[in-house]
């Protein structure tokens, strides 16, 4: 059973039931056992806040957009489309003159307006400007910026969710920070924080599952806790292109894969030889 405390948990449904099915990106040996554990930790306010506060918070500043977009694009025509019917027939010349010019400049903001309204409205873009701001105000931590190409968008799916619709499946958002160096990932969530060493993971695959025509791909990170194992089953989000194929979600899926494979090698090079040479924990 799921453990309803913790938002970030992802408890497995019965094969019997699952929709997955694995790429095979997954074929590979993982270790049975890990040197250490996977860690979760609270992030109290204000620093924290509920997904849904943020969002709301997020959905403000961006309903002030629109509102100040469409102003400044359709203020110009408010203001002179009166002067053709209440002013001086002298001044409708100049009015009828001076339209014309001013649709060249008015139509690419009117589409602008539109192809922004369109992106805000995406299911990843309003939880990824919560956390981005969220994130803003805990540079102190020395998390790398959410801006850092080891960061990426995740949305929380739990695998026993996958049958349901679209809209209800993700259970939480994080920033995922893989960090090479230190042989870690960090998953940055509203009000939560998961530190996983490399030498906690257990095991890691790529699933996916379709709904409407649409592969949702899935990396699913199994991970030592106090415990026991649990599976965090990520997807990759998506708050930059407005459109995604169900190619590229694969590949963005089994990239972050891969990524997180690395984490599990420890390398050492042969003086002799100059040969590297990996081997799995």
């Amino acid at each position: 059973m799921a453990d309803s405390s913790n938002p970030f948990a992802s408890p497995k449904a019965d094969s019997e039931s699952s929709l997955s099915k694995q790429s095979r990106s997954a074929e590979m040996d993982w270790p049975t056992e890990a040197a250490e554990v996977a860690v979760f930790q609270e992030i109290e306010p204000p620093l924290g806040q509920s997904m849904e506060e943020s969002v709301a918070g997020a959905r403000r500043h961006v309903m002030y957009f629109v509102i100040g977009s469409s102003l400044a694009t359709f203020l110009p025509f408010a203001l002179v489309l009166p002067l053709i019917f209440f002013s001086s027939s002298n001044l409708v010349p100049l009015v009828g003159a001076v339209i014309p010019q001013l649709i060249p400049l008015v139509l690419p903001a009117a589409l602008f307006l539109g192809i922004s309204v369109h992106w805000q409205a995406k299911e990843d873009v309003l939880p990824y400007l919560g956390l981005r701001n969220l994130l803003k105000k805990r540079r102190a931590s020395g998390l790398p910026s959410v801006h850092s190409p080891n960061s990426q968008l995740v949305a929380i799916t739990p695998r026993q969710g996958w049958s349901l619709p679209l809209a209800e499946q993700v259970q939480q958002y994080a920033i995922m920070m893989i960090d090479p160096y230190a042989s870690r990932i960090v998953l940055e969530g509203f009000d939560q924080r998961v530190w996983i060493p490399g030498k906690a993971i257990l095991n890691c695959a790529v699933d996916h599952f379709t709904v409407s025509k649409r592969e949702v791909w899935i990396v699913a990170l199994t991970v030592k806790t106090e415990r026991g194992p649990h599976e965090l089953c990520l997807k990759i989000g998506n708050a930059e292109q407005i459109w995604q194929s169900n190619s590229k979600r694969q590949a963005e899926a089994e990239k972050y894969w891969n990524r997180i494979q690395l984490l599990t090698k420890t390398f050492s090079i042969d003086a002799n030889s100059f040969r590297i040479e990996a081997k799995i924990e």
